[in-house]
């Protein structure tokens, strides 16, 4: 795995983690739990980077298939 994917996922939990705070403290006027908002962007953490892995691991080389297969068609020349 590439380190600007680890960036990114952070980038992302950072992101929901601000909107849920945002949500808490505006919205629902409710008291800020801050063990809750962290344990919740953890799993979108963990959630982005194995998503990611999987992506790479089964569609990106499945993709890599589609393509022409190289084979020869004169005649060999040895």
């Amino acid at each position: 795995m590439e380190t600007s994917s680890f960036v990114c996922g952070i980038m992302v939990a950072l992101v929901f983690a601000l909107l849920r705070y945002i949500e808490y403290k505006f919205i629902q006027k409710e008291p800020i739990l801050l063990k809750k908002i962290v344990q919740e962007s953890l799993m979108v953490y963990l959630s982005y980077i194995m998503g990611h892995f999987i992506y790479g691991q089964v569609i990106d080389p499945l993709n890599k298939l589609s393509g022409s297969p190289n084979v020869f068609t004169t005649e060999p020349d040895f």
